[in-house]
């Protein structure tokens, strides 16, 4: 499972020597895309995962009602949050990431920024939890920015220009990432485009004391969600040219949504 983190990427070009910005003038890029062998223990969070979601849609009675694949809204993330009696501030943190009215890059990019700021600000903890949804973020982030899944030309645009503004932010408080990350926790100033406001109010609300034991599961459900909503609008092509490697991890996970009779709309 490839990883992709966006921050990273951005603090190495920002450190790029004159040898690394050359290549890059000429077209020879070298992303900060690492794999990640998928332990047994991360196949069953995400299986155990999909089955509590699977749980909480009979029991609001929408086991009918799939993952749309015309628009992304977060509808298995707000049910879950909905039945599983998260916390007020759990709740407003989906609310202020305006996850039902976003586009899914937006969103992608959103939550991959506020999973950096929650694992940075939880360093004194390592749980299987945190891992997986790290994993997921940054896998998810690589599949969209780097394999342009669910990407058209406009959100190929959007990403670009919040990857720039991620880039002048970062150079603008250069040093230490981890530093970095406290700073837009705590609010530093920075650009619009760079989409940090928003994550810094986002992240506020899951790093309040009472939200501490919905936070991660929250974050892994929104993650889950955004790979099968990948796995669900992925073309047949993308699906079949890894096969050769094994396949690609999101095209499993297609193929486990269909045998635990997943419905799609």
């Amino acid at each position: 499972m490839k990883q992709y983190n966006m921050l990273s990427a951005c603090n190495r070009k920002m450190h790029a020597g004159w040898l690394e910005t050359m290549m890059r003038r000429i077209g020879v890029k070298r992303d900060c895309i690492t794999p990640v062998i998928v332990s047994s223990e991360v196949k069953k969070l995400l299986l155990g995962k999909l089955i509590e979601i699977k749980k909480t849609n009979t029991l609001s009675g929408a086991e009918g009602e799939g993952l749309s694949w015309k628009i992304f809204d977060g509808k298995w993330t707000r049910r879950w949050a909905s039945n599983a009696n998260t916390s007020s501030a759990a709740q407003r943190a989906i609310e202020v990431s305006k996850i039902q009215g976003s586009t899914f890059v937006s969103s992608v990019y959103l939550w991959h920024l506020v999973t950096d700021i929650c694992l940075v600000d939880d360093d004194r903890t390592c749980s299987l939890l945190q891992i997986f949804c790290q994993e997921l973020s940054n896998y998810t982030m690589y599949l969209v920015a780097k394999c342009d899944a669910t990407l058209d030309s406009s959100g190929y645009d959007w990403l670009k220009c919040s990857r720039d503004g991620l880039l002048h932010a970062l150079s603008r408080h250069s040093g230490d990432p981890k530093e970095f990350i406290h700073g837009v926790r705590n609010g530093i100033s920075t650009n619009a485009a760079s989409g940090l406001e928003l994550a810094h109010h986002v992240s506020l609300e899951l790093l309040k004391p009472e939200a501490a034991a919905d936070r991660w599961e929250l974050i892994a459900t929104v993650w889950v969600e955004m790979l099968c909503y990948i796995a669900l609008n992925c073309g047949a092509e993308f699906h079949a040219k890894s096969l050769i490697d094994g396949g690609e991890f999101v095209s499993h996970v297609k193929i486990v949504l269909f045998i635990l009779g997943f419905c799609f709309s």
